[in-house]
């Protein structure tokens, strides 16, 4: 019987493991794993490793799911995500207008068209 939060089961929110029934986002391998160790997968409601993906660096901390695939710019991950590079992809992990080139949070550009003593959403 499943035991997680009933919001949980089948939603696309993420693979939920460990539940006492095997959710169906598990059958899809692009949902993040909640409730197993990073980069294991959870075909049967139990945690197993997951195959080595050697285009995700070792020191990468983050889900796998997130590396390199044009979801948006990981920063403070471990290693520099590829989609970092463009700059066109949302910076997760950083403050509001800041940028991740080496992953780690820099100041973005400055815009001068905005008082310093302005205090709201730039945008």
């Amino acid at each position: 019987a499943w035991s997680c939060p009933q919001s949980y089961y089948g939603t696309s929110d993420g693979c939920d493991c460990n539940c006492g029934a095997v959710d169906p986002d598990c059958a899809n391998p692009s949902q993040t794993v909640f409730g197993c160790g990073s980069g294991e997968t959870c075909p049967n409601d139990s945690c197993l490793p997951g195959e080595d993906d050697s285009s995700v660096p070792a020191a990468w901390s983050c889900p796998q799911s997130y590396y390199g695939t044009s979801d948006g710019c990981d920063c403070n991950c471990g290693a520099v995500d590829p989609d970092c590079a463009n700059p066109s992809q949302t910076v997760f992990g950083c403050g509001s207008g800041e940028t991740c080139p080496n992953d780690s949070c820099l100041p973005g550009e400055d815009d001068s068209s905005v008082p310093a003593a302005w205090s709201c959403p730039q945008s």
